[in-house]
């Protein structure tokens, strides 16, 4: 097939991509359920934290970890910015040195082996489940991973705009030529890839859509989730 020995360590990155967004997904699912019940019981813990968001400087408040923390574990960590990013990964990308030169090379070839992982293994035995917008293996919440490891970057190791740029740019290259190749064609889910950019997106936060559109020209966006909603009416 298209995969061959060479590319089995990126396998097994995708896979444990997947076991991690599936860790970040339930999270965000354990939030919601605490902000529903902290609104029945505590109901003026948001307020609570728009008053100290409004007392400090918007530098001061993003580097609030412990109020941030406390706020996500609430439910409240979509209503900033800085509240899209889970905390916990944060400290854990915090505390392998992301501030240190040796490890921003590291996390400056992420991008590029999330766009290559396209060629995987994984990818290659994937489906895509038009009617419930998912994929067979839970592929759908490695974008999530992904997503959740650009925000996690400072500035300095590139910053979230850089690497989801870089991400967009690499794979849209990839992915338009397996297009135009036949033994990828057949053997990948393309259109369910092109779907998997626009999760991507949903999940960029302020990156927006335009970074992908800038790469990966809008009608075949567009006709991929044309043909999808056509398969969710049957």
């Amino acid at each position: 097939g298209p995969c061959n020995a060479e590319l089995k360590g990126l396998n097994n990155f995708v896979i444990y991509t997947i076991v991690l967004g599936n860790c970040l997904a339930l999270r965000r699912i354990l939030a919601r359920a605490v902000r529903s019940g902290s609104d029945a019981s505590v109901p003026f813990a948001g307020n609570i934290f728009e008053i100290a968001r409004h007392a400090m400087s918007q530098t001061s408040f993003h580097d609030a970890e412990a109020l941030n923390t406390v706020a996500q574990d609430l439910g409240l960590m979509n209503m900033e910015r800085s509240l899209d990013i889970d905390m916990a990964l944060k400290h854990v990308v915090t505390n392998a040195g992301a501030s240190t030169q040796e490890v921003q090379t590291v996390w400056a070839g992420l991008p590029y082996a999330y766009a290559a992982a396209f060629f995987s293994e994984a990818w290659q035995n994937t489906t895509y489940d038009a009617r419930n917008d998912v994929f067979n293996n839970n592929m759908h919440t490695s974008s999530i991973a992904m997503a959740e490891l650009f925000k996690c970057l400072k500035e300095n190791a590139g910053g979230p705009r850089v690497m989801f740029g870089t991400f967009f740019k690499v794979s849209s290259f990839l992915l338009l030529r397996m297009k135009a190749t036949e033994k990828y064609a057949l053997s990948f889910p393309l259109r369910g890839m092109f779907v998997y950019l626009e999760k991507v997106v949903q999940e960029s936060g302020a990156v927006g859509r335009a970074i992908l559109e800038e790469f990966v020209p809008y009608p075949l966006i567009h006709s991929s989730l044309m043909e999808i909603a056509a398969l969710k009416a049957r």
